[in-house]
């Protein structure tokens, strides 16, 4: 039952996931231009943030789409 449901909204479950990740760059690199930190050090962790974030989710995008294309290919192999 509970699997059906993150099944379900696996998809808003992810795409919220990834909005708080880039919240949380963006919050994490403005706070270390600020402190302490030099502007260069706070700049090169919000691009390599938002860059390691795309990638990781893009990764887990493609695996969902692979994990649904598996499945099609099942029932069109089991309805033959």
């Amino acid at each position: 039952m509970v699997k059906n449901i993150i099944l379900k909204s696996g998809d808003m479950i992810i795409s919220v996931a990834a909005v708080i990740s880039y919240l949380a760059v963006i919050i994490s690199a403005v706070g270390m231009m600020s402190q302490k930190w030099t502007f260069g050090q706070g700049l090169m962790t919000l691009i390599g943030g938002i860059i390691g974030v795309t990638i990781a989710f893009y990764f887990i995008f493609i695996i969902i789409d692979i994990r649904d294309s598996m499945r099609e290919i099942k029932k069109s192999l089991i309805s033959k």
